[in-house]
């Protein structure tokens, strides 16, 4: 949650661009980089994503207002998937 306005702002700005999806980060970078770094991110629009996929419905539900989802990956684990919601 110490990196929610970045992701955050990426995945809202990335939203309306491209409709409903995910941020992927890979997570080492998350958990390398200091406070002020910021992060490499990519975008996965659910439009790209098959329609049997797992993770799909899940993307088409996310509030891009107040919440994300976040996939974590890149270092030959499994992805992790996270919705982040805002905290009020």
């Amino acid at each position: 949650m110490a990196r929610w306005s970045q992701l955050h702002d990426f995945a809202r700005r990335s939203h309306a661009l491209s409709g409903p999806g995910a941020v992927l980060v890979e997570r080492r970078t998350i958990l390398d980089a200091g406070e002020e770094d910021v992060i490499p991110m990519n975008y996965v629009a659910a439009q790209d994503v098959p329609s049997g996929d797992d993770f799909r419905p899940l993307m088409l539900q996310i509030d891009p207002e107040r919440q994300l989802m976040l996939i974590l990956g890149g270092d030959g684990l499994d992805e992790t998937v996270l919705v982040l919601e805002r905290n009020q």
